[in-house]
């Protein structure tokens, strides 16, 4: 990772993607929001629905 890259990340940042690193290992909606500390399950499954889709298009194939 650049130094410019590394400069770009935030505490979100690594959230976000703890959130998409579980959701992919197939933790479900609340225990990933217990995890991050998220009260709202709309804000994660923004955060996650790109892993979940191509999960869920993996799993078909």
């Amino acid at each position: 990772m650049s130094p410019a890259e590394a400069e770009a990340l935030s505490g979100h940042s690594m959230r976000v993607g703890a959130a998409q690193d579980m959701m992919a290992a197939g933790m479900g909606l609340l225990p990933i929001m217990k995890c991050g500390g998220w009260k709202s399950a709309n804000v994660v499954a923004r955060y996650v629905q790109e892993v979940d889709i191509v999960r869920l298009a993996a799993m078909r194939r």
